[in-house]
């Protein structure tokens, strides 16, 4: 079994297992959606949880899709626990599958820390064109994106320190540029938000059309601190009045926070203003992240801008 796994290890399948929040949710949102007689397309199906779960509820039939090799455990999953005649495993892309009748519920979770992640969108899209039947029920059905500029002194050291400062005499400074133009995953706790989180974009899976997600935002500084970078979470919505949230001050949630670097750290005072834009770009089949913006006095002055992309390079985007 390979460790990495499209994205996924499968010991990150095993903390999904783990995280009940997140299951039951499923479940919940399972049981609203299925009834007797059902067919359901499990997409991203990994060990075949969600795929089991499924038909225990009361689908008859499940089609459990997985290109990574975790179907074949899902294959076993599926014997011992005496699911062969309800459930389909297949290795493979959902793009490339055809069923003989389209499903009536389509469930996948192929969030990352955000839901922009790999083929996630993309993926949706065509098997709610192509294999969803009319009238039939995504799950989930929408994710909304929120994000807010944070103090996050252990992540930024960790990013920007083995190159600002070192006992050789070199300048490897060159370093510290590059890696805060990417980001990562965090867990964030409520004090390390110097503002509210803001809704930057809206995700609703029956509607989207295209991969690419942009969105504008302002904040007013609340608290004396150190701005490090602009963290994004999201609220998942699976069905109708049943989802959870990923803000940092619920409980975690397997996903995290990501957390998007400045180029260097910023003393900001409470009514400091934070405007910022951010963008992922969906270019030859895979995203680039772009988060742009600046930081302004109370007077409106900016005191700080900053332009950074997962290319390493400024995009010619306006402010």
């Amino acid at each position: 079994m390979s460790a990495e796994l499209n994205g996924y290890t499968f010991t990150a399948y095993g903390k999904m297992v783990l995280d009940k929040r997140r299951t039951e949710t499923y479940i919940a949102a399972m049981e609203k959606a299925i009834k007797p007689g059902d067919v359901v397309l499990d997409i991203g199906a990994g060990p075949g949880i969600f795929s089991m779960l499924a038909a225990k509820i009361g689908a008859k039939k499940v089609i459990a899709v997985e290109s990574n090799p975790s179907i074949r455990l899902a294959e076993r999953f599926v014997r011992h626990n005496g699911l062969t005649a309800k459930i389909q495993c297949i290795k493979g892309l959902s793009t490339e599958l055809n069923l003989d009748e389209p499903a009536d519920v389509i469930i996948s979770d192929l969030r990352g820390v955000l839901p922009m992640f790999y083929q996630h969108i993309p993926s949706i899209i065509d098997a709610r064109e192509r294999l969803l039947a009319p009238n039939g029920t995504l799950i989930g059905c929408h994710d909304a994106l929120f994000a807010a500029p944070v103090e996050h002194w252990e992540e930024y050291g960790r990013i920007t320190e083995p190159w600002r400062d070192n006992t050789f005499g070199l300048d490897l400074r060159a370093g510290a540029e590059f890696e805060t133009n990417n980001w990562s995953k965090v867990a964030l706790r409520p004090d390390q938000l110097l503002a509210e989180g803001k809704p930057w974009a809206s995700l609703d899976y029956q509607r989207i059309n295209h991969p690419a997600v942009h969105g504008s935002l302002s904040w007013e500084i609340q608290r004396p601190g150190i701005l490090h970078g602009i963290a994004s979470w999201f609220d998942a919505e699976l069905a109708p009045g049943i989802g959870f949230s990923n803000h940092p001050e619920k409980p975690a949630l397997i996903y995290g926070q990501a957390f998007m670097p400045l180029p260097r750290a910023v003393e900001v005072q409470p009514h400091t203003r934070v405007k910022a834009q951010i963008h992922a770009h969906w270019i030859n089949s895979g995203y680039v992240w772009q988060w742009k913006g600046k930081i302004c006095d109370q007077s409106g002055e900016a005191i700080e801008r900053f332009d950074q992309s997962t290319l390493g390079r400024r995009f010619e985007l306006k402010l």
